[in-house]
């Protein structure tokens, strides 16, 4: 099992097309195991193949993690879902999904700040910035409340959206 999870963690970390369809079956094998906790798994499926640009499968994925949160309790990944479902949505449908994804992204915000999950409120309303809100306060105040993190990239395109 830890080799399964290791090996997840690593396609992660490097993802490629190819990295995906094995990031499945890893997946399938590991919910096998741990099935009470397979939305952890499932949210890293879903990244990578939002990361690879398999958006159908990036939306398939971040649906059933949803689903499987709700029937397992462990709903704390459902605003990354959300922001996942969102981003390959408009990807996928560039100006044809942009209202629906919006919509993804203003729920991911709200359960985030319910739940406390700072980091997905972050993803979610940096999303909802640049589809073109002109209201930034939201935004500087979940940059403020940051403590660290000045060089990852999500930290760093949101400070530039508040420049812009």
């Amino acid at each position: 099992m830890w080799e399964e999870i290791l090996r997840l963690a690593l396609l992660w970390c490097d993802p490629s097309p190819g990295t995906a369809i094995e990031a499945e079956e890893l997946v399938m094998a590991i919910r096998e195991m741990l099935p009470g906790v397979s939305p952890i798994f499932l949210s890293i499926h879903a990244e990578l193949a939002l990361k690879v640009g398999h958006w159908d499968k990036a939306i398939e994925v971040a649906r059933f993690g949803r689903e499987k949160g709700g029937r397992t309790g462990t709903q704390v990944f459902d605003p990354l879902f959300l922001v996942v479902e969102g981003q390959a949505l408009l990807q996928k449908e560039p100006g044809k999904a942009r209202e629906r994804a919006k919509g993804l992204f203003e729920a991911a915000r709200k359960q985030a700040e319910e739940t406390g999950a700072l980091w997905y409120a972050l993803m979610a309303e940096v999303e909802l910035v640049a589809l073109g809100r002109e209201d930034r306060t939201r935004l500087a105040a979940l940059l403020g409340r940051l403590s660290g993190g000045e060089d990852l990239p999500l930290v760093v395109r949101a400070r530039r959206l508040l420049e812009t």
